[in-house]
Parts: C-alpha cells; sequence; structure tokens
C-alpha cells in the first residue's frame, strides 16, 4: 500500500507526462495517460478518507483518555481529602508525642514548621518571586494595530479542519 506522499507524487510525475503529451498532441491527453491519472486520483481519494478516519479515531482515542485522567483525578482528590481526614482524625486520637505501634502500623511525631506568609504587601521583594508569564493575546493585538514588539512576531499558517 503506497502513502499519500508517494501517492501525490506519482500523480505529480503523471501530470507532468500528461500535460507534455498534450503539448506534442496539440491538446489531447492519451487515453491510457488518462486513465492512469483517473485511477492514480481514485486511489488518492480513497487514501486521503483512509487518513481522514485514522486522524479521527486517533481524536476519539485522546478525547477517551482525557476523560479517564479527568475521572482518576477526580478520584485522586477524593483519596487525598480521605487521607488527611483520617490522619486528622488519628491525629486527635494520640497525645503528642504518643507512639503506636501494632505490628502492622508504627506511628510516631515529627517536628516541622511551616512559613506563613501573613500580609503579603509588606513583605520585601526580596523574599518575593515572580514568574514572566507571556501574553500571547496582548501581543498579537499590539503587533495587529501596529505597534513594534520586540522579539515576537505572527505567524500565519493554513491548519487543515478535519470533520
Amino acid at each position: 500500500m503506497s502513502s499519500l506522499y508517494e501517492i501525490d507524487f506519482e500523480l505529480d510525475l503523471w501530470l507532468t507526462e500528461a500535460m507534455s503529451e498534450a503539448e506534442l498532441n496539440e491538446g489531447v491527453i492519451p487515453d491510457i495517460i488518462a486513465d492512469r491519472l483517473d485511477r492514480i486520483r481514485q486511489k488518492q481519494t480513497v487514501k486521503r478518507g483512509n487518513v481522514c478516519k485514522y486522524i479521527k479515531s486517533l481524536r476519539a482515542e485522546s478525547d477517551s483518555i482525557a476523560i479517564k485522567e479527568k475521572k482518576f483525578r477526580a478520584r485522586q482528590k477524593v483519596i487525598k481529602n480521605k487521607l488527611a481526614w483520617l490522619t486528622g482524625a488519628l491525629k486527635l486520637s494520640l497525645k503528642v508525642g504518643e507512639k503506636f505501634n501494632d505490628g502492622v502500623s508504627k506511628v510516631s511525631w515529627d517536628r516541622s514548621c511551616q512559613t506563613i506568609p501573613t500580609n503579603m504587601d509588606i513583605i520585601p521583594d526580596d523574599y518575593m518571586s515572580y514568574e514572566p508569564k507571556f501574553d500571547k493575546a496582548s501581543a498579537k493585538e499590539d503587533i495587529e494595530n501596529g505597534v513594534d514588539v520586540p522579539g515576537v512576531e505572527l505567524k500565519y499558517s493554513n491548519n487543515v479542519r478535519i470533520k
């Protein structure tokens, strides 16, 4: 089975041959070449249809995975919440420093420290971090309105839409 690229290449070759023959035969393409072109076009149509079906199949599979991933994330959230609740319940049932060991599970205590900001407005910049984020929509709008935006250019392309 030929690839779409190979079929397109073959069609281009035969179209070139047909044009050469038409120049030699006062604009008439021999029947054998015309038939060959028809067969190649039919093969191209079938191949394009098959590629479209494969793309649709892959898109459906990708969508299905995304749905499953969303369900798994929701389930993970439920499990994490239950884990936090059970850990808190166990923590409340023990006195600070009390150990538990039943041969299967062992509970002990660790000391930890959290840094909690109480007023973000007065924290010095040395302790703040900012991630630069590129605003594509604003940059595009400015460029389209004639503003020079250094380091940014618009690239237009033609995209295939398969339904």
